[in-house]
């Protein structure tokens, strides 16, 4: 019984191990705005956002409203992309919105892309998209970026 005990032990140890996830070098999400001294505030609102979600598009201004009328000293916002699967290109449209974040000089540019991919929504949609390949999805959503 000792020995059984022993070895149940070990198994969970190394399966407790295995399961360690590194943690990410910067916080996840994208911040609206950063208050003067580029401190997170006390009061901070999480969005997780399907980028061709047509409930993430309605909701969108409303949030950008809340963050203004509050303040980037009050409040800070941080999007999330959260991709569902069944909205086919909306992953494709999460890793263009981590492009404009790696390549934008300010972090309004990532808002300012979110924006842009809610005003061609449709076209991006399942239905018009159903014959493109990821390809001609994927240059299609290269288009929006000035």
């Amino acid at each position: 019984m000792t020995g059984f005990r022993c070895t149940v032990i070990f198994c969970v140890t190394i399966i407790a191990h295995a399961q360690e996830v590194p943690v990410p070098p910067r916080p996840q999400g994208y911040v609206y705005a950063y208050s003067q001294s580029n401190n997170l505030t006390d009061l901070q609102l999480h969005a997780f956002f399907d980028p061709l979600c047509p409930d993430s598009k309605q909701a969108f201004p409303t949030l950008l409203q809340v963050a203004n009328h509050y303040g980037p000293d009050v409040l800070t916002l941080r999007l999330h992309m959260f991709p569902l699967p069944y909205h086919r290109n909306s992953f494709l449209a999460s890793m263009g919105t981590e492009a404009v974040y790696q390549l934008a000089s300010s972090p309004s540019a990532v808002f300012d892309w979110v924006a842009k991919i809610y005003d061609n929504i449709y076209p991006l949609s399942n239905a018009p998209t159903k014959h493109m390949s990821e390809t001609d999805v994927t240059k299609y959503i290269c288009s929006f970026v000035s």
